[in-house]
């Protein structure tokens, strides 16, 4: 009878052969999104300091938000439409005051979150795929927060909704799609091949940004029905020309952004899915604010970023 150490040490020659036999197979990754009904799950942690005049400001957060995804069935031409809703919120902010809004008990939280998060829940999103899933457009959270600007009547309303519509506009969520087909190969890779990809955005109150990021295939894992691939990324962000934006009555620019990002990808190599995606970002930026007595403030901002994504079929 093998002792157990001795048995241990057979499997890990095993699975270190089979690596060594996959690192030369040669499969293609295509970020794609199936017909059906999925659950996307995202949490974030992040650490921000913001300098103006001399006086620091450093605020801790954390959220967590779960959205339903339904792709329907392609078109006669391919194309597909999908509707993305959120369904649960959970966010907290810590500053010089602590403030927190949970969609669960709407009632309980702070009323500028609510004011900027309340109408969110179940907002239909429509997102327009091609016929290879490339994101053509995605169209609903604009018109939102429109509406909302007009309603915002306190500074802490006008101020929520400035900091939400950043992250969560038509051009963020097309953005941020968009960075998983520049993440995922062009061509056929194989364990520890590396290739490149970038692309250009325009994002209201900040203007275009250029990414460029440096990928490899870190593993195929072997998965329940197939393979998943696990891709490694790092990412380099930058606003390419400062454009000033009116928000709420008051002229923002964003001077300078930077932003270095990492991030592990995993992909199923059958359905094209993204299963998981964790990332870490550092963001350095400089913003200039016109006040109400036409002094210009400025301002500089740090964070520290850390998130996950997950998509399950329901």
């Amino acid at each position: 009878m093998l002792r157990r150490t001795s048995f241990a040490a057979i499997v890990i020659l095993l699975s270190a052969s089979l690596s060594l036999a996959q690192t030369g197979e040669k499969i293609k990754v295509h970020i794609a999104f199936p017909p059906g009904n999925y659950t996307m799950t995202q949490t974030e942690q992040g650490d921000t300091t913001t300098t103006i005049a001399g006086q620091v400001i450093k605020n801790k957060s954390s959220e967590t938000a779960m959205w339903e995804l339904a792709v329907a069935k392609p078109n006669d031409k391919g194309d597909k439409k999908a509707t993305l809703k959120l369904v649960r919120i959970k966010t907290t902010d810590i500053s010089d005051k602590t403030t927190s809004f949970d969609s669960d008990k709407p009632a309980e939280g702070d009323p500028a979150k609510a004011f900027a998060y309340k109408p969110l829940i179940g907002l239909p999103v429509q997102i327009v795929l091609d016929s290879d899933d490339s994101v053509v457009e995605v169209v609903g959270l604009d018109k939102l927060w429109n509406e909302l600007a007009d309603k915002a009547r306190t500074p802490e309303e006008k101020s929520i909704l400035v900091e939400t519509r950043m992250g969560l506009g038509d051009k963020a969520i097309e953005q941020a799609l968009r960075r998983l087909e520049c993440v995922a190969p062009k061509n056929a890779v194989s364990a520890n091949d590396t290739w490149k990809g970038s692309m250009r955005v325009d994002l209201p109150m900040i203007g275009e940004i250029k990414a460029r990021y440096d990928c490899k295939l870190q593993s195929v894992d072997a998965a329940a029905g197939g393979q998943v691939a696990v891709i490694a990324s790092e990412g380099k962000y930058e606003n390419t020309s400062a454009k000033a934006s009116k928000i709420n009555g008051i002229d923002v620019t964003v001077n300078k952004l930077e932003v270095a990002e990492k991030s592990i990808l995993r992909v199923d190599v059958k359905t094209g899915l993204a299963q998981a995606d964790q990332r870490t970002m550092e963001v350095s930026a400089e913003v200039k604010v016109k006040g109400e007595d036409g002094k210009d403030v400025n301002a500089q901002v740090k964070t520290s970023n850390s998130s996950t994504m997950t998509i399950e079929v329901k």
